[in-house]
């Protein structure tokens, strides 16, 4: 991404001991007149983020057309601060600044306030994170931000300011560390300077502002560049050359967990191969860690699962690893993480079942999570959809002591933070005991988790001295190595460790406060749950039974992950969704949905979630519900004069007075809502027989087309398009689906085609050791062109299955205008089962058998 501060002149602002830059700029003066006094007004905010600092003597407003104007009107600068509920470091910042009378009367008299819960209004957080990106390198939350009232640039921003309280502890804690600015400073060195210079920070602002605008057009220009397979080599040598080879992971610390780039890598690994003059070079090939895409993702799956991010003796993934070596996490939970990662193992174990068994421990682990209730310790709320998030803090440990005591009943005194992050899951070594009061026990636990008297956690990530003494939980050494060291054998190791893990459970629920959770239940992040838990479903329903592997417990694991996918399904379509608008709103929460509409994401995922859940069903409620979503994703939010969604629609745009319409190309911790619509669509495409849809995967990818040549790697959820767009024009097609047609008159021959679909055609391109998978290889060995190897290796994760019966075809077909279903069914409905492939929308003759259907699907021509 191009950094607006290498394109806009820089000057010094003061922050009281500390300097700061603002862009230079030259306006006319300005001054403030007398604002209205206002008050805090977040008791009355519809989210609960916003309703916990009703309290705060700042006079925080929410984001309104009415507060705006009023900025606007009185020419007085918005204090932007942007967070959300699960985020440790934004309550810390609730509580040790923004209830600080002293600060509150500084930003009471010299801004207009705003909150901006990120999750609720991810349309005006998502612009302003682009601001603080561009210029910086990084963003993060909290985000505040200080923009001009009159066009809502912002001209000076930052993430954490801590109190000047707070400065001076870590100071003294901490004197080796560079002492940070404190928000006081900021605020008064913003002030005096807009007082003083308010014609530079308005020019300021109008210069980022059309930085960010080119910025967008950059991105977003629509402009002509020939994409070719080169993206992909160019996406392996970015996760090559950037794979942590001992840890996993593609970055240092901070790591995320990121499983969609981790999904993209097992789904697309035939296209992930080393470039062509490598293999030249090396024709027995074998790279320097041994690891293609499909083995560095999964090596990374394992390490993430056997760390602490992972919550070994609970449920569920923490949001991202402080450490390398992933042994020291951020504790928040959060929801979205939770599917994308099932669906991450889930193609992990498809990949290999053997080598990549580790998976089906984290699978049954997340299902459980949500399919379990809240009350529970699960995310599953009586009304049938899931929470957001787990709060990351709570209250300290009791009896638990600290290399600083002193300090911290001083700092206890001075408005500091009363809760601590991991409160929850770290243990000290005697508390651990308790827990396991059995020596043997106790000995043989802790040292599986490196369980530690002095702690484990590294002070260097512990500035506060608020987890001194304290061990997180990571597997150091597998049960063989455990095994040998107790001399017992594995097998009774891990009976122990199981056994152990029970007892730690119940004494954590048992004796600490459970953090709080974000009961609300948003419906793309329950839409992307869908679409991993009917994935799961899918795999494991028809999973052959395998040397060493419970295939009954596979099956009942894969009919609880359809069961609870199908109960979420339906409390979106009740509680979120307005069948005769088909439009979502944004999430439930205490009885009733939010005033906030659903947001492209909402959209995205849970069409992609719906045509999973079709696809493992065959139910055509939910692709009907697809389509009526999609239809109305495209008529809110779609862009007419460059292509792709808007992340907002217009109504709620228009009342937002942004000066930009935000569109989400690039990949983050988790993917665009544009790549995921991207997919959806071709999905539909093949479903549906429509072209109209297939267009519009087009006109999505050229959009991003000149942005996705020059930085592939950010758009690995849109590549899965790209790769079918380059198989447009040759034999194979753009996309390829199956229609399941026949076979209707005997239940058990229509049991029989479901079963046949999913027992067969899907595992025949999910494994490597698969004829189907022969047939591609052969495919690529042969190919004279890169024409087959984009063929072969982008049929499977886009490839399409219908089954085609009567009773639906007037149901939702005809009134759709497909009048092809109707005379497949009329023709064939009452006969025994057949195939017909569809390849760029156009028939094969039907036939009878898989073997048939393969062989149509590889076929050049």
């Amino acid at each position: 991404m191009i950094r607006l501060q290498k394109l806009i002149p820089r000057t010094q602002i003061s922050l009281g001991s500390r300097t700061s830059l603002l862009p230079t700029a030259r306006r006319f003066a300005t001054s403030s007149s007398q604002i209205p006094t206002l008050k805090n007004a977040l008791g009355s905010s519809q989210s609960p983020f916003l309703r916990a600092q009703a309290g705060s003597p700042v006079a925080w407003q929410e984001w309104s057309p009415e507060i705006l104007n009023l900025a606007s009107t009185f020419n007085r600068p918005i204090f932007l601060a942007i967070g959300y509920a699960a985020s440790h470091w934004c309550r810390v910042m609730n509580h040790e600044s923004f209830s600080d009378p002293a600060i509150a009367d500084l930003i009471n008299a010299n801004f207009v306030p705003v909150r901006v819960d990120r999750d609720e209004r991810r349309d005006v957080d998502l612009l302003y994170s682009m601001y603080y990106e561009a210029t910086t390198g990084q963003t993060g939350w909290p985000l505040n931000v200080f923009l001009d009232p009159n066009s809502l640039a912002p001209f000076f921003g930052g993430m954490y300011w801590p109190s000047a309280a707070s400065v001076e502890r870590l100071a003294s804690t901490n004197p080796q560390v560079a002492a940070p600015a404190s928000l006081e400073s900021v605020l008064s060195g913003v002030s005096t300077t807009w007082a003083s210079s308010g014609d530079k920070c308005v020019e300021s602002a109008n210069a980022i502002k059309e930085r960010l605008l080119e910025l967008y057009r950059l991105q977003n220009g629509s402009e002509k560049a020939d994409l070719s397979l080169s993206v992909f080599e160019d996406v392996w040598n970015h996760f090559d050359d950037s794979f942590d080879l001992n840890y996993g992971g593609f970055s240092q610390a901070p790591k995320f967990l990121c499983p969609h780039n981790l999904s993209f890598m097992l789904k697309y690994s035939h296209l992930l191969t080393p470039p062509p003059e490598v293999r030249a070079q090396q024709p027995e090939w074998k790279h320097k860690h041994d690891l293609d895409a499909k083995g560095m993702a999964s090596f990374t799956l394992e390490s993430i699962g056997k760390g602490a991010t992972k919550d070994q003796i609970g449920l569920g993934f923490h949001h991202y690893s402080v450490t390398d070596d992933w042994s020291l996490p951020h504790f928040e939970k959060l929801l979205i993480d939770q599917a994308l990662i099932l669906s991450a193992y889930m193609y992990a174990y498809q990949a290999d079942p053997q080598k990549n068994a580790f998976s089906l421990e984290y699978i049954r682990d997340l299902v459980d999570y949500m399919s379990t209730s809240t009350s529970e310790g699960g995310l599953l709320t009586p009304d049938g959809g899931l929470v957001a998030s787990i709060f990351p803090d709570s209250k300290p440990i009791a009896g638990a002591h600290h290399r600083d005591a002193d300090e911290l009943a001083s700092a206890a005194a001075q408005h500091s933070y009363p809760l601590v992050e991991g409160a929850y899951y770290v243990w000290q070594a005697d508390d651990f005991s308790r827990a396991l009061p059995k020596r043997t026990e106790s000995d043989l636990a802790g040292a599986y988790y490196n369980v530690r008297e002095g702690g484990n956690i590294n002070e260097q990530f512990d500035v506060r001295h608020k987890l001194a003494y304290q061990n997180t939980l990571y597997r150091s050494m597998d049960f063989e190595e455990l095994g040998r060291y107790f001399g017992m054998p594995a097998s009774r190791a891990e009976k122990q460790i199981k056994e152990a893990n029970a007892k730690l459970r119940k004494y954590r629920r048992e004796t600490r406060d459970h953090p709080e959770v974000d009961q609300r239940a948003f419906a793309g992040w329950n839409g992307a749950a869908i679409n991993s838990l009917a994935h799961t479903a899918l795999a494991l329903l028809k999973t052959p039974t395998k040397e060493g592997l419970e295939t009954d417990e596979l099956v009942s694991l894969g009919q609880k992950a359809l069961g609870t996918a199908e109960t979420i399904a339906q409390f979106v379509y009740d509680k979120l969704f307005d069948p005769k608008k088909a439009t979502l709103q944004r999430y439930y929460l205490d009885g009733k949905a939010s005033s906030t509409p659903g947001m492209n994401d909402d959209y995205a995922y849970m069409i992609q979630g719906l045509i999973s859940l079709y696809t493992a069903t065959f139910d055509t409620r939910y692709l009907d519900f697809a389509k009526r979503l999609q239809d109305a994703q495209l008529v809110n939010f779609w862009d007419t004069e460059r292509g792709a969604f808007f992340y907002s629609d217009a109504t709620l745009a228009s009342n937002s007075h942004l000066f930009l319409r935000f569109k989400q190309s690039f990949d983050a911790a988790e993917p665009s809502s544009n790549g995921v619509s991207a997919e959806n669509l071709l999905k539909l495409s093949g479903l549906l027989h429509d072209t109209f849809y297939c267009s519009k995967v087009g006109e999505i990818v050229a959009c991003y087309a000149k942005d996705i040549a020059a930085q592939p790697f950010g758009y690995c959820s849109m590549l899965g398009a790209v790769a079918a767009r380059l198989r447009e024009t040759s034999s194979s097609g753009a996309l390829t689906s199956v229609i399941v047609v026949g076979g209707e008159n005997e239940s058990d021959q229509d049991d029989l085609a479901l079963h046949n679909v999913r027992q067969k055609l899907y595992d025949i391109f999910a494994k490597t050791e698969t004829p189907g998978a022969e047939v591609e290889e052969k495919a690529i060995d042969n190919a004279s062109s890169n024409d087959a190897v984009v063929r072969v290796s982008s049929i499977v994760p886009t490839l399409t299955i219908l089954r085609l019966r009567s009773s639906d075809v007037e149901r939702y077909f005809e009134p759709y205008g497909n009048a092809l279903y109707g005379a497949l069914a009329d023709k064939y409905s009452t006969g025994p089962v057949h195939y017909i492939v569809s390849r760029n929308f156009t028939l094969t003759d039907p036939v009878s058998s898989l073997e048939d259907v393969v062989e149509l699907l590889f076929k050049s021509k």
